[in-house]
Formats: structure tokens, C-alpha cells, sequence
């Protein structure tokens, strides 16, 4: 007995330590949740999206998309980190691009163009891709890079003119 009295203090230090740090130390963080974006073409025609850089007036990227076909815009088929809100995200990463204009063409015709002004949720009536309320969520089975679901801009015959 005589010995464990001695070692007491350095017994319950080590154990009030494992208690408060303890939870903190097998805590993993949840994985980032990745996403799709999706530019879809239901009107009738073939379309050529273009995002410009404003500050040099320059096409950053720029994409056929044939009628009923769907593309990846300014991440080429790969994820981006959307959280809990993508389409905010998405929008967000847009403007930190400088792409705060996106055009329409069919041919060499320019027949839309969607200007960022103040993103934000501008309601259903409003088919444009910095209003918020223009994307749909799809919910996806997780991949091995943790992608939950994708982001979808429809542009339709009203887009175009058609």
C-alpha cells in the first residue's frame, strides 16, 4: 500500500488527462463533402457556352453542348467542395474566378448572356446560372472521392430564343 500512495497524484492526472483529451484524440474529422456542376442543354438546339474572366474580357472556358447532353463548365468532370450548400459554392468559386459572365451562342450568333450582379436567390421565374434557385441538387451514391451529389443549370428553348 504504501508503494500505490506515492504513484497516487501521477494516477489520477494521467486519468483526469485521458478524460478531457481523450474523446478529442479518436475524434476524426467527417470527410469533405464533394460535388458535380452540370450544365444541361434541353432546348432543341446545339448551344456553345462560354464563361468569360471580365477584369481581361478573356473566354475561359468555353464548351459545345449538343441538345440533351449535359457538360461539366468551369470543372471539367472534376468535384469541387460545395459543404452543406454547392450551389452557393459553385456560384462563390465562379466570382473568385473572375467569371462573372456567361454567354450562349448558337453558331457565332450570341443569343444569351447572364451577368453576375448580386448572386442570390432570385425565385424559379428566373432561369439564370448566379440565381441560386436556377441549380437542382441531385443526390448521388458517395464515390471513393467522397462525391455526394451534382449540381445541374438547365438552359432551355426560352434561353435561346427558340
Amino acid at each position: 500500500m504504501k508503494r500505490f500512495i506515492p504513484h497516487f497524484p501521477i494516477i489520477l492526472i494521467g486519468l483526469s488527462l485521458l478524460i478531457c483529451f481523450g474523446c478529442v484524440l479518436t475524434e476524426i474529422d467527417p470527410p469533405e463533402k464533394h460535388y458535380l456542376e452540370k450544365y444541361l442543354n434541353s432546348s432543341n438546339e446545339t448551344i456553345t457556352i462560354k464563361m468569360l474572366d471580365v477584369s481581361e474580357m478573356i473566354v475561359v472556358k468555353s464548351f459545345l453542348l449538343p441538345s440533351g447532353d449535359e457538360r461539366s463548365g468551369l470543372y471539367q468532370d472534376l468535384y469541387f467542395n460545395g459543404g452543406d450548400n454547392p450551389v452557393k459554392n459553385y456560384i462563390d468559386d465562379l466570382s473568385r474566378s473572375n467569371i462573372k459572365r456567361i454567354e450562349i451562342y448558337l453558331g457565332d450568333i450570341m443569343v444569351k448572356e447572364w451577368i453576375l450582379e448580386p448572386s442570390g436567390n432570385y425565385g424559379m421565374g428566373e432561369n439564370n446560372p448566379f440565381n441560386y434557385d436556377s441549380w437542382v441538387f441531385e443526390k448521388i451514391e458517395p464515390t471513393g472521392n467522397n462525391i455526394v451529389g451534382k449540381i445541374i443549370f438547365t438552359i432551355t428553348n426560352d434561353d435561346i430564343g427558340n
